[in-house]
């Protein structure tokens, strides 16, 4: 068993000095710049950093030197205070040991505001010198280095960092324009896009539920940019081995996860979440240790620190801890499906009342915030929880779903089997018919029979022209001028839309990592549009800067269309939808181009 050594000193950073904050307006500033400083420091394995969320706690404003020290079970506090005025930034330190009372260490830094990453840097330096004994100075080389990258950038970064602690969705989309605005001075600063897949990933995560799809591919999206700039941002590792981890992409996920771990082992806010990624991989003591570590660093922790590790102590099949553990969080609010699991771990202490009442606050829930207010077919609720708890081994996820059915979730119905190709004579010509609403397809000598779909009559046409280029948008007939999507997708196309995404995006990782530049573009050609077009047809902040023209939407609407009309086609008779996704090339100008003559029969 993997365990974890115990810091050699615990650190708290206390918050700047209220008497040199300028105004309100640039209070931001200073406790941006001490939580950034906070981080920097984080890197160190050996040093304890307790976290702000503790450290800035009302409880403690008002106490002396030691009793802050026996609060937050420092050893040693570091007090700054923070002057933004004329482009020039004033920062004064005192590392203090809170036992003698005596100042371990002072200085003041004066610097031109346009080289604060430098002064940061130089604090963070002076502080881990001063405790050279204790702290593997060769760590200092691992530490964050952030990209020089002009002040106004960085505010926009620190003015967007407030508005995500906001936690609704209106102030998401006004830091997704601080972020813009970053990348509009800098375009190569990778933090603006790791604020930008943050604010995908709170929407994805535990805000708008019914825009997960969208929100999942734009958080995967920037958080990949991110990666590529800077492969030492622990933040972008951990949100890219989320999105793998419930992509079901295991081995990459736990690579990016353990690499966040290793980057930054001290931030209290990410060790949560990397904990619970590992419960889901199935370290589910490596998941407790670490969730331990994060309660350590940071004692006034929020509620929601308790979902994560109800549920981590639930999977260990210590049910009546993580019954006690979960109930201090809100039980639908931050995590939803944190009521079923409860449910779960009473069925299993057979106790199927309290089962059936945590069980049925789930379902309104889920009523509520997933299906928006619907009546929820049979097995809905059921199905949506397994798939979106990715468990890596087999017997957690057995747990999980005798859970389910412990507790009293309703199983969906069996579906119809999808038909198998009927065999007929190789000699036959091929067919792409539609005959009573129902599309007939004989290739290779197997001929099978199908629900008609928009993208069968866009692949029809195609066919009836060989080698002609057809237009998107006369495959899409009237297209709009107002700039309305063609049609609101409803969930299920929605899913299916968002899957053909993460098929380009895994073919541009491929394109990317074999340096074939030429592939890379011309899969990003086609991927943006298609997320442009998910999120219009959705309606994510009522915005889109590259889907204008109707042409555009036409293109990428048709393109969806006829991948996963594909796709439909290749489940029911594989050697005909391989033949069309070789084929079949979509874009501005669809065209049939096989290689060798085939003659259709539409």
């Amino acid at each position: 068993m993997e365990t974890f050594a115990a810091p050699a000193l615990r650190l708290a950073v206390l918050p700047a000095s209220d008497e040199l904050a300028d105004s309100k307006e640039k209070a931001y500033f200073s406790r941006g710049f001490i939580e950034d400083l906070i981080t920097d420091l984080s890197r160190f394995p050996n040093l304890g950093l307790i976290s702000h969320h503790s450290s800035f706690s009302p409880r403690i404003q008002n106490l002396d030197d030691r009793s802050i020290a026996q609060e937050l079970a420092a050893d040693l506090l570091l007090k700054t205070s923070v002057r933004n005025e004329d482009h020039q930034i004033r920062v004064n330190t005192q590392l203090i040991d809170p036992k003698s009372g005596s100042v371990v260490w002072a200085d003041r830094f004066d610097s031109p505001a346009a080289d604060v990453f430098s002064l940061q840097e130089s604090i963070s330096e002076k502080v881990t010198s001063t405790l050279s004994k204790q702290i593997d100075a060769a760590t200092l080389g691992a530490a964050r280095r952030k990209s020089i990258t002009e002040l106004e950038a960085y505010d926009c970064w620190l003015r967007g960092l407030e508005k995500l602690r906001e936690g609704n969705i209106e102030s998401d989309e006004e830091a997704r324009e601080l972020f813009e605005r970053a990348l509009e001075i800098d375009p190569h600063y990778p933090r603006a896009f790791v604020g930008l897949s943050l604010s995908h990933f709170n929407e994805w995560s535990c805000q708008n539920w019914e825009l997960s799809e969208i929100s999942e591919c734009r958080a995967f999206q920037y958080a990949h940019h991110a990666f590529q700039l800077d492969q030492n941002d622990s933040v972008a590792h951990l949100v890219l081995g989320r999105v793998y981890l419930f992509r079901r992409e295991f081995e990459k996920a736990e690579e990016h996860i353990t690499r966040a771990f290793e980057l930054n082992p001290n931030d209290a806010d990410h060790l949560v979440q990397i904990a619970s990624c590992f419960t889901f991989l199935g370290s589910h003591e490596r998941a407790e240790q670490i969730f331990d570590r994060a309660l350590a660093l940071n004692p006034y922790c929020d509620p929601w620190y308790f979902a994560y590790g109800g549920v981590i102590l639930m999977m260990q099949k210590k049910f009546d801890e993580g019954i006690a553990m979960a109930l201090k969080a809100p039980l639908t609010n931050v995590w939803i499906d944190l009521a079923a699991f409860v449910a779960i771990a009473h069925a299993y202490q057979n106790d199927p009342q309290k089962a059936a009442t945590y069980r049925d606050l789930f379902l309104e829930a889920f009523q509520e915030k997933i299906v928006s207010g619907r009546r929820a077919h049979t097995g809905e609720p059921r199905d949506w929880l397994i798939e979106v708890n990715p468990f890596k081994r087999k017997e957690d996820a057995n747990l999980y779903i005798n859970g389910l059915r412990l507790a009293g979730f309703e199983e969906k119905p069996a579906a119809s089997p999808t038909p198998s190709p009927i065999k007929v004579a190789q000699n036959d010509h091929p067919v792409f018919r539609l005959e009573n609403n129902l599309r007939i397809v004989a290739y290779e000598g197997a001929k099978t029979r199908l629900p008609e779909i928009k993208g069968f009559k866009d692949i029809e046409r195609i066919l009836a022209n060989k080698d002609a280029e057809i237009h998107c948008t006369e495959l899409m007939g009237n297209v709009s001028e107002d700039g309305a999507p063609d049609e609101i997708m409803d969930a299920k196309a929605r899913s299916e839309y968002a899957r053909n995404i993460r098929e380009l995006q895994a073919d541009l990782e491929d394109a990317k990592a074999a340096n074939d530049s030429a592939r890379a573009e011309s899969i990003r050609e086609e991927l943006d549009p298609l997320i442009d077009h998910l999120a219009k047809s959705v309606g994510v902040g009522g915005r889109s800067r590259k889907m204008a023209a109707p042409a555009e939407r036409a293109r990428s609407a048709v393109t969806w269309r006829i991948r996963s009309a594909i796709r439909k086609i290749e489940a029911a008779h594989p050697a005909l939808g391989r033949h069309l996704e070789n084929s079949i090339r979509t874009g501005t100008f669809c065209a049939y181009s096989p290689e060798k003559p085939v003659h259709w029969t539409v």
